[in-house]
């Protein structure tokens, strides 16, 4: 039995990621300080590089072709 109390107490699990949207935060400072900062960035857009097409990424980065038995598997719904 004690042995089962100090699992129980050892494996709490705190979330080590905090998301900005949703979700009930654990601590009243930090949602003051993400409510904050929402408000204070309401105007402004997010800002990311710029975008890469499709065809300007290296051969290693992109999709391999589709050949026709894959085509057929994919159109057949899978395995039969």
């Amino acid at each position: 039995m004690v042995l089962l109390k100090q699992t129980l107490n050892v494996a709490k699990r705190i979330p080590l990621i905090k998301f900005r949207k949703g979700g009930n935060l654990t601590t009243g400072a930090s949602s003051s300080h993400l409510t904050a900062a929402a408000g204070s960035s309401s105007g402004a857009k997010a800002v990311s590089g710029p975008a890469i097409e499709e065809w300007q990424l290296p051969q290693r980065y992109r999709r391999r072709p589709i050949d026709e038995a894959e085509c057929e598997f994919i159109n057949r719904g899978g395995p039969a």
